[in-house]
C-alpha cells in the first residue's frame, strides 16, 4: 500500500494526504473483490492515477463516498 500511494504521490504532490489513503484503501478492497469473484472488474492503479491526476488538477472537486448494501 505505502508504495502505491508513493507512486499516486508523484502524480498528484498537492492532494492531501487522507484522500491518497482512501484512494489506496479503496482500490484494494476492489482488487480484493475481483480476486474473490465478488465483481467482475479488476480494477487498476490506471484508474487510481486517473483520479489522483483528476484531484490534482481540479481540487475542489472532493471526494464523495457512497456506501450500498
Amino acid at each position: 500500500m505505502e508504495s502505491e500511494k508513493k507512486m499516486l504521490r508523484s502524480y498528484a504532490p498537492d492532494v492531501d494526504e487522507h484522500i491518497l489513503d482512501r484512494l489506496v484503501a479503496t482500490f484494494g478492497e476492489l482488487r480484493s473483490l475481483a480476486d474473490r469473484g465478488q465483481t467482475q472488474y479488476p480494477y487498476s492503479t490506471r484508474e487510481a492515477v486517473a483520479i489522483v491526476k483528476h484531484f490534482q488538477q481540479y481540487p475542489e472537486d472532493g471526494l464523495q463516498v457512497e456506501l450500498f448494501f
